[in-house]
């Protein structure tokens, strides 16, 4: 019982360490952007683009502005998770497996005049930060599922490139 106290206090003092550095609320020029080797978001512009969507393999850009309420909520996952705390880059653990084909996601974020740029691939597994890679995913999933629910997105061609 006691054990289970302090490791409630324990993540008490983390979340309250960890978040005390960001503001509560959406500070002015908040910014993200997310890459991946297919879809792309910049939240300064609204601009979502999806590579090769055709056999000539053009790319085709839709704008899309998050609402208030999105940006919100996708803040709170980004300060939940610490992003300013993650390494800008990930490297294999010791024991990594190696993965072919392998992705890659760049995170870009601006908290409070503050620029962190995540660059994160799939070519290793586990990375040497466990913890910092597991809260990076959560970041990232989170933005994925938040944009590919709107209707706008949803309604945009699959990718003709074939990922091997």
């Amino acid at each position: 019982m006691r054990l289970t106290h302090f490791f409630t206090f324990l993540i008490a003092i983390h979340i309250s360490i960890c978040c005390s550095k960001y503001p509560k609320e959406i500070p002015k020029g908040f910014s993200f952007e997310i890459i991946d080797d297919i879809d792309s978001y910049n939240s300064i512009n609204g601009s979502f683009t999806r590579k090769a969507i055709n056999d000539k393999f053009l790319d085709t850009i839709v704008v899309y502005t998050l609402s208030q309420k999105d940006k919100e909520e996708i803040y709170k996952v980004l300060i939940e998770n610490d992003v300013l705390s993650i390494p800008k880059y990930f490297e294999c653990a010791s024991n990594a497996q190696f993965m072919i084909p392998s992705f890659n996601t760049t995170l870009k974020v601006q908290i409070n005049g503050i620029k962190q740029e995540i660059k994160f691939d799939t070519s290793c597994f586990p990375k040497k930060d466990a913890g910092a890679a597991n809260r990076f995913d959560n970041i990232v999933k989170y933005i994925r599922a938040k944009l590919h629910s709107q209707k706008i997105i949803q309604k945009l061609p699959k990718t003709k490139m074939r990922l091997m």
